[in-house]
């Protein structure tokens, strides 16, 4: 990345990327379930923090469960748009009100080796007051530093085969939490946005 780390990342920032760019639009291969999710960003004192979720170990058919995500799941025929299922899955599972976050766009759409085609959005929030666990899918939520991902001492990649090639799997640990696969992979691509 060539974002010096003395220069601080801002919402504004990202903001104002976002606004400049058309996101890549796949249409959903065969045997891929539609899905969004919300990249729901704060700025902190010590820079931007995007709210993570721990899923719960308990549901068996959960084939994410155990693991950190962003808020987001399968898009309901109920939902008008790709965003409602974001903004609708972020309600579900965290207990956020559409009317409390503010869209600053959508990044490439994602394919994941579970089979998931996955429209990331990303939202501005003042604060994460009130957000927690909605659901029995989750088991609890967090603020994750952006900053993490920009030092990289902290992040480490492994070479994995996925969706017929090889490439690196993004592996960043904090305060007890492993955020990796998808997950890392699209706060990744946000940075490379806001460079």
């Amino acid at each position: 990345m060539n974002l010096p780390m003395s220069e601080p990342l801002t919402l504004d920032r990202i903001d104002s990327r976002l606004r400049v760019r058309s996101p890549l639009l796949r249409p959903c291969p065969e045997g891929f379930r539609q899905s969004a999710v919300l990249m729901l960003l704060a700025q902190r004192s010590d820079g931007v923090h995007v709210l993570l979720c721990e899923r719960s170990d308990d549901d068996p058919r959960d084939a994410h469960r155990g693991q950190v995500s962003l808020p987001g799941g399968r898009r309901d025929p109920e939902d008008a748009d790709i965003l409602d299922t974001a903004l609708r899955e972020a309600r579900e599972e965290v207990g956020l009100s559409p009317e409390r976050v503010r869209i600053l766009g959508r990044l490439d759409d994602t394919l994941t080796i579970t089979r998931y085609h996955v429209a990331p959005f990303v939202g501005a929030i003042d604060d994460y007051e009130g957000l927690a666990p909605q659901s029995d899918e989750i088991a609890q939520v967090f603020a994750f530093p952006l900053e993490a991902m920009r030092d990289p001492t902290r992040v480490r990649r492994v070479p994995w085969e996925r969706l017929g090639h090889t490439e690196d799997v993004l592996f960043i640990e904090h305060e007890g939490h492993l955020v990796w696969g998808a997950t890392a992979r699209m706060l990744h691509h946000l940075l490379e946005i806001a460079e």
